[in-house]
Formats: C-alpha cells, structure tokens, sequence
C-alpha cells in the first residue's frame, strides 16, 4: 500500500489459476482502489478497516474482515499478507 492514491481509474487485475485466490485488488490506505479483479469492488470502509488490520491484527482475528458485504474469519497475519476464509465455507 503507498501513501500516495491515484485519481485515474482502477486498472484490471487478473488472478492466477493456481491457488485458492479468486479476486483481488491493489489499494491505498485511503481506500482507493489501483487495480483490481473485474467486478470486484471493496468500499472505501472495508480497504481502510484492512488497512487498520495490518496495524492491529488482533482487531481483526477478533471481529473478522468485511470485504463486498461477506464476513471473512481472519486466518494468520504475517507481515505484509492478511489470510482469511469465508464464513460461509467454515460451516
């Protein structure tokens, strides 16, 4: 994330078959999105509350993720790399 948000619009980002990713986005720590998926659209609120994860990972591990309206579990946090599940795949 860098302290600088660009004002053009977001570019298109394409997630590798492998793995278990299937959208992602680049964001600033003001909310702005860089690039990301096509259709994916997190809102300003939820990239800053992760981008305060980061800072405080144990909010987070405590209230879970909110990310297009679905609540992810957070899984580990280590360094520059939050891993969460969604509540839905963990019933």
């Amino acid at each position: 994330m860098g302290s600088q948000e660009q004002s053009e619009e977001p570019k298109d980002i394409q997630s590798q078959e492998e793995g278990n990713v299937s959208q992602a986005a680049i964001c600033g720590q003001a909310g702005g999105i860089w690039a990301a998926s096509a259709g994916f659209q997190p809102s300003p609120f939820e990239i800053r509350s992760i981008a305060d994860a980061f800072a405080n990972p144990n909010i987070a591990a405590a209230n879970g993720i909110l990310v297009e309206g679905n609540k992810y579990i957070m899984i580990n946090a280590e360094g520059r790399f939050i891993y969460g599940r969604n509540v839905k795949d963990c019933n």
